[in-house]
C-alpha cells in the first residue's frame, strides 16, 4: 500500500502585541483544499478527507523596524473529524444540495467548471463561497448556508450537526423496570462529533542591552504532530494569543504569525467506502484454472 503524497501549505496573518494580554491577536478559519487547489493549480474539492499530520508556528518581523521585546505566542487548531456519522451528515446534505442544484440551468455538471459543495467552519465564518441550499424545500424563500457546527438558524444557515442530531437523536438510557432509575448513564453525549483541538506554540524574544543592541534573543518553533488527523472537508479554525502585552515603557511590537501545516488528500466523501472487490472466478481449463495457465506462462518468460 503506497502513501499518500504531503503537502506543506502556509497561512500568515499579521500580529501585534495586545494591549490585554487575554484578547486574541489571531483568529479565523482556514481553508485547505483552497490552499490545496492554489498549490497543486487544479480544483481540490472540500468534499475529501484532508488528513493534517502536522502543524508548527513561527515567528517573523514581517520588515518591522522595531522589536522591543518580541513576544510568545499560544494557540491551538481546530478541526471537524472525518467520522462516520459527521461523513454520514455531510452526504445527506451534498445530496440535497446537489439535487436543488440540477433544477437550475448550468448550476451543475461535468462542464461547470471549478463548481464545489463548499461548507464553512460555523455561521461567523461563512464566506461567498459558502454553498446555500432551501433546508425547508421549494417554497423557502431564503436560502441557508451550509456550516459544520452550531444550531440552524431559518434564512441564515443550517448545520451539519444540528440536522444529524435532529435526525437521529441520542437513544435514551436503559432503567430498571419498577424504580425507572438509569441502569448506567451514556459515556457519550452527543452523536455529532465535537471538534478535534489541538495546540501549537512559538516564540521569538529580545533584550535590549544598555547599548542599544539586541542581546539573549531566542526563536523557537516547535511542531506539533496531530494522531487524530482526518479532518471533514479540511476546514480549520484557530485563535492565539500573545504575550507580552504593550505597555508604555515599550514600543509596540509588530510581527507576523505563520502557521504551517504538512496534509495528504485521503477518501472522497461522496461514497460510501465499500468493502473490497469480489474475489475473480475463474474458468477450469484442463484440470488447470485460467490464472495458473496464466501464473505458468509469466514464470517461462522470466525465464527466458
Amino acid at each position: 500500500m503506497t502513501m499518500a503524497k504531503r503537502y506543506q501549505l502556509n497561512h500568515t496573518v499579521p500580529l501585534a502585541t495586545p494591549s490585554d494580554p487575554n484578547d486574541f491577536v489571531a483568529q479565523g478559519v482556514i481553508d485547505l483544499p483552497m490552499l490545496l487547489s492554489q498549490r497543486l493549480q487544479k480544483n481540490i474539492r472540500q468534499g475529501r478527507v484532508i488528513n493534517i499530520h502536522s502543524v508548527k508556528a513561527s515567528l517573523d518581523t514581517a520588515g518591522a523596524g522595531n522589536l522591543d521585546l518580541g513576544g510568545a505566542v499560544v494557540g491551538e487548531i481546530h478541526h471537524c473529524p472525518a467520522t462516520k456519522n459527521s461523513a454520514k451528515a455531510w452526504r445527506h446534505l451534498f445530496s440535497v444540495w446537489r439535487k436543488q442544484k440540477s433544477q437550475i440551468v448550468s448550476g451543475i455538471g461535468p462542464s461547470v467548471r471549478y463548481d464545489d459543495f463548499e461548507v464553512a467552519f460555523n455561521n461567523t465564518h461563512k464566506t461567498t463561497r459558502t454553498s446555500t441550499l432551501f433546508a425547508t424545500g421549494i417554497n423557502d424563500d431564503d436560502a441557508e448556508a451550509v456550516v459544520i457546527y452550531g444550531s440552524s438558524v431559518d434564512a441564515s444557515h443550517v448545520s451539519l450537526q444540528d440536522t444529524f442530531e435532529s435526525m437521529q437523536p441520542q437513544l435514551e438510557p436503559s432503567r430498571f423496570p419498577i424504580s425507572n432509575a438509569v441502569v448506567k448513564a451514556p459515556k457519550f453525549t452527543a452523536e455529532f462529533p465535537l471538534s478535534v483541538v489541538s495546540p501549537f506554540g512559538c516564540s521569538w524574544s529580545a533584550a535590549d542591552n544598555q547599548a542599544g543592541h539586541d542581546s539573549g534573543a531566542q526563536v523557537q518553533q516547535p511542531t506539533t504532530y496531530i494522531q487524530d488527523c482526518a479532518s471533514l472537508t479540511g476546514q480549520i479554525y484557530y485563535q492565539a494569543r500573545m504575550l507580552p502585552e504593550n505597555v508604555i515603557s515599550s514600543i509596540q511590537d509588530d510581527m507576523s504569525l505563520t502557521l504551517t501545516f504538512t496534509v495528504s488528500i485521503g477518501m472522497s466523501l461522496a461514497k460510501t467506502p465499500g468493502r473490497g472487490k469480489p474475489r475473480r472466478a475463474y474458468r477450469k481449463v484442463k484440470g488447470r484454472s485460467t490464472q495458473s495457465k496464466k501464473q505458468a506462462a509469466w514464470k517461462r518468460y522470466r525465464r527466458k
